[in-house]
């Protein structure tokens, strides 16, 4: 249990270090991405949770985390190019903003399910 929780802890201290390098980790932070990818995982786990055990649904709570981070970034996509203006004058400023924010959901996606074969390791 104890190497578990060192092994997230020192997952998530390495991630946050290595972005306090270049720049704040608050710009890895968009609460609509983390709720969209964590609430599409939870409520497929959940549809799940009748035919998996335990492990089994840390697991797959962590694949459907990816999943839910593809959605997410396609998603993005979508809004991004349904309300770009390419005859603004800061159309590329906002073209990587807004890609780098759409991209944020395959990081928690990524994320939350590199912390679940943590804590659900294959046999």
């Amino acid at each position: 249990m104890a190497s578990m929780i060192i092994g997230v802890l020192g997952s998530v201290m390495v991630v946050i270090g290595a972005v306090m390098t270049v720049s704040t980790p608050d710009f890895l932070f968009d609460m609509p991405a983390v709720i969209l990818v964590v609430a599409l995982a939870l409520f497929s786990t959940f549809g799940a949770s009748t035919r998996l055990s335990g492990t089994a649904l840390v697991r797959h709570f962590g694949q459907a985390a990816v999943r839910a981070g593809w959605i997410g970034f396609l998603v993005g996509a979508i809004l991004i190019f349904s309300m770009a203006d390419p005859s603004s004058p800061d159309f590329m400023a906002y073209l990587l903003r807004a890609g780098a924010v759409a991209t944020l959901t395959l990081l928690y996606g990524y994320g939350l399910d590199f912390l679940a074969q943590i804590l659900s390791p294959r046999s």
